[in-house]
């Protein structure tokens, strides 16, 4: 649903949250891990013939059609082509992500790797770091949620368990 759902937003914030709140539970975070990173699928038509799923277009009605895996529409999402997302769908992307990184595995890793150009991005260029603990700020320098969720989602990811 999330990687062919990109029409719809709130399709994409419904898959997000359910990731999100899965991921909280141990046995299930590798498996949450497992499908953000597994290519989509074919799909089978009712006279039996795979199809593969379909190539993209340029416009922005297409863009869940040019995900090869549900990662790939997180970080369309983050870097939000044209302004197509609300900013709660990004902030609930930026929170999935870092409850995704509290796991050390090799999945996680991946996921920290491809999706960390652009929660950075997200991040004003004049952030301020706290120089005695190296965390990001939160405070009057966060210009709105987007901000503050992808901070925040760093922070979580440097953080040492």
């Amino acid at each position: 649903m999330l990687a062919r759902s990109g029409r719809y937003p709130i399709l994409l914030n419904e898959a997000i949250v359910a990731l999100t709140l899965l991921s909280t539970q141990p046995p299930a975070l590798p498996l949450v891990l497992q499908s953000l990173l597994n290519a989509l699928p074919y799909r089978i038509t009712e006279s039996g013939q795979a199809v593969a799923p379909p190539s993209g277009t340029t416009n922005g009605q297409a863009l869940s059609s040019r995900s090869s895996n549900p990662l790939d529409m997180i970080v369309a999402i983050l870097r939000n082509p044209n302004k197509l997302f609300p900013l709660g769908l990004i902030a609930n992307a930026c929170t999935l992500l870092g409850t995704l990184g509290k796991d050390s595995s090799e999945d996680a890793e991946r996921v920290k790797q491809a999706t960390r150009p652009a929660l950075e991005a997200l991040i004003p260029k004049a952030m301020e770091v706290d120089g005695e603990q190296g965390k990001v700020g939160t405070g009057a320098k966060a210009k709105n949620i987007v901000d503050v969720a992808a901070k925040k989602t760093l922070e979580a990811w440097s953080a040492k368990p």
